[in-house]
């Protein structure tokens, strides 16, 4: 499944964590196109260790402006960063071959969905901690 990014729905305003989100979704579309046109395995994996590169940095800076705030969600909002990050480390430790890349483009639904709601509810709530007019 295809994420599209919408400013609407995404945009949470502020620039580097908007600019990070719409990184992330073209990062998971990108794995998810190799996967679908059958690409060497090693190039998937190259991808999804740029994914994952790209998310653990991301999740470090949201969880340091989080812990500088005081944000008092800060211990289970970086929780649900573990999690997304250890599932996407299996699935980078999976084999890519044919009859495993359907349990790995399932996965990826799994991480574009996750990403739509995580950005909509749990990374709204702390800009709403930190610019409560959002």
């Amino acid at each position: 499944m295809v994420i599209a990014w919408n400013e609407g729905a995404f945009c949470l305003g502020i620039e580097d964590i908007d600019a990070d989100h719409k990184k992330k979704i073209e990062a998971i579309n990108k794995v998810e196109d190799l996967i679908d046109s059958r690409a060497a395995s090693t190039i998937i994996a190259t991808a999804l260790q740029e994914l994952i590169d790209g998310t653990a940095s991301h999740f470090a800076r949201e969880e340091d402006l989080m812990r500088r705030t005081k944000y008092p969600a800060l211990a289970n909002h970086a929780e649900l960063h573990a999690e997304f990050l250890d599932r996407l480390g299996q699935l980078h430790a999976a084999s890519f071959k044919d009859e495993a890349q359907i349990d790995a483009r399932a996965e990826l639904d799994f991480f574009a969905d996750w990403m739509a709601v995580h950005i909509q509810n749990a990374d709204r709530n702390y800009m709403h901690w930190l610019k409560p007019e959002l």
